[in-house]
């Protein structure tokens, strides 16, 4: 019997997605949010997370400053 693995899919840390509204009306529910992480690149291998925010603040951040920052996420705050 053969078994189905679970695929993964990474986007580039500064990949800007595009605005869609699936996306916004899914990062509330009614008991907890979806959230995002700003994290900084590191010249030492480890990052550290500058803000955690809502998808439009991560993306602008990154936008703003492609070299510095990256963003994670999405991720459920409860």
């Amino acid at each position: 019997m053969q078994r189905s693995a679970p695929v993964q899919v990474y986007a580039a840390h500064n990949e800007i997605r595009e605005r869609d509204e699936t996306m916004k009306t899914a990062t509330e529910t009614k008991s907890s949010t979806m959230a995002w992480a700003v994290l900084s690149k590191a010249v030492n291998g480890r990052s550290e997370v500058i803000k955690v925010t809502n998808c439009d603040e991560a993306d602008k951040a990154v936008q703003e400053n492609p070299g510095m920052f990256y963003k994670a996420g999405p991720f459920l705050i409860a």
